[in-house]
């Protein structure tokens, strides 16, 4: 079994602030931390989908996409854009990727965009799934803000501005479904070739240390404040 990942330099990038994607898209406020290795599908039931984990206090990503739903097979397209933002200018950059029929692990990963050069990329495949893994190049001056994911596995969606339950993602060790929202994945393409996309922002959580950084940050100040009044 085969695949190949094919880095391309084909810019494509959304220049716009985190601020406006937060007004579109719910935001997956959960654990997103999980240790799979290469396949979530030993430590789940193996329902078709994706599955979405990160590692290295968010700086490294897995995703994977299966058509395998205990035990039977089937051949779907597979999707999508990774936003990600650039920390030093405030601009949001797109990582595209597409697979046909590569839950057989029979085709290849194709992933393009201009934010390339903020992350590393290693493709992955197996028996009936196929994915790939990414890191963060630089953890400070960038941050994974959303996913937009599309499917033929899914073939009952439709475009609506309101919240709704995901269907057939799972992130993170808990296996959690998002809350998302149906958009186009190319509202430029003519009307017979768009193709629907869950889409989500996913919030970066400060690791443990840090919160507690913080909340001795915060008791110092509460001290300080307190010897002021005593004074």
């Amino acid at each position: 079994m085969k695949n190949t990942a094919l880095l391309k330099s084909t810019a494509f990038a959304f220049m716009a602030s985190l601020s406006f994607s937060a007004l579109a898209t719910p935001v997956y406020n959960g654990a997103t931390d999980a240790n799979f290795g290469t396949n979530p599908g030993a430590a789940s039931s193996n329902d078709a989908g994706y599955y979405i984990w990160s590692s290295n206090s968010g700086n490294d990503w897995s995703v994977r996409w299966t058509g395998n739903d205990n035990g039977s097979t089937g051949w779907y397209d597979w999707f999508g854009t990774i936003n990600l933002q650039n920390l030093e200018d405030g601009s949001v950059q797109g990582i595209q990727f597409e697979a046909n029929h590569s839950d057989q692990a029979s085709g290849s990963t194709n992933i393009l965009g201009s934010a390339m050069d903020l992350i590393t990329f290693e493709g992955f495949a197996g028996p009936a799934y196929d994915g790939f893994n990414f890191s963060l190049t630089s953890p400070m001056a960038s941050q994974v803000i959303d996913f937009s994911l599309g499917t033929t596995l899914v073939n009952e969606l439709r475009v609506t501005s309101s919240d709704v339950q995901g269907q057939n993602i799972f992130i993170g060790s808990n296996f959690s479904t998002p809350i998302i929202q149906v958009q186009v994945d190319d509202p430029t393409a003519p009307a017979n070739e768009q193709r629907l996309v869950q889409r989500f922002e996913v919030s970066q959580v400060p690791e443990p240390s840090t919160l507690a950084l913080l909340g001795l940050g915060l008791l110092s100040l509460v001290g300080l404040r307190r010897k002021a009044k005593s004074a």
